[in-house]
């Protein structure tokens, strides 16, 4: 993945957290789905998040989430 579009990407989740209201936004779901994939660090973290992102595929696309995701990467993680 990119260094700008990581970069990019924890600059939204922050403002995102900042704004966090007591019940999630879809918004906020798909980002958190998105933070808890790049945050993943054990080969089972990496493929459980990768399936996570797999099955939201459509809704990260929708809300433009989905550039954030580098689909080499995700399908690494998926095999």
């Amino acid at each position: 993945m990119a260094l700008k579009s990581t970069e990019e990407f924890l600059e939204l989740h922050e403002s995102y957290k900042k704004q966090r209201g007591s019940i999630p936004t879809k918004e906020e779901f798909l980002i958190e789905i998105v933070k808890i994939y790049y945050d993943s660090t054990t080969k089972r973290d990496k493929k459980s998040s990768a399936k996570l992102v797999a099955r939201n595929k459509e809704r990260l696309k929708e809300y433009g989430f989905w550039k954030f995701i580098d689909e080499e990467e995700l399908n690494r993680r998926l095999n």
